[in-house]
């Protein structure tokens, strides 16, 4: 019995009334390996082309920390809007048109803290990949298509 006092004895009952995520595990994958193998060749052509890859904080920039930079802010805002779909899609919905606006506003960061106009075009075509990846993951919902017998 669960807890509605009905008996459950099939499995495709079970799997029927267990939560399932909001997102798309596959698609969070993609999207994320995709920004970071994006954001370190962005990484690798502007270093090649001279950047200086110094920024105004206390590291200066390393194909770890893009990997990191890219990766962490999509995973775990993808685990929250994961939950909170669940709980207030409204909401969520609202909080991935808000990492877009926040991906695209702060690309344009680099260029106050980057040392150099080659290293901050590099920082902003990043945040703009994360931001396509974010709206991926979050915003494009995949088609459903029509099975017609």
């Amino acid at each position: 019995m669960n807890t509605t006092g009905t008996t459950i004895d099939r499995p495709a009952d079970i799997a029927r009334t267990a939560p399932r995520p909001t997102l798309p595990l596959a698609g969070i994958a993609v999207a994320t390996i995709a920004a970071v193998l994006l954001d370190v060749i962005a990484y690798w052509i502007a270093d090649a082309a001279g950047a200086s890859m110094k920024i105004d904080s206390p590291y200066d920039l390393s194909v770890g920390v893009v990997i990191m930079a890219s990766a962490v802010p999509l995973l775990i805002g993808s685990a929250v809007i994961n939950r909170l779909g669940r709980l207030r899609p409204v909401l969520a919905r609202r909080l991935a048109w808000a990492g877009l606006a926040v991906a695209i506003v702060s690309s344009v960061s680099p260029f106050a803290m980057a040392d150099d106009t080659a290293t901050a075009l590099m920082l902003t075509a990043m945040h703009l990949i994360v931001g396509a990846a974010w709206a991926a993951i979050t915003l494009v919902r995949p088609r459903r298509s029509a099975v017609r017998n």
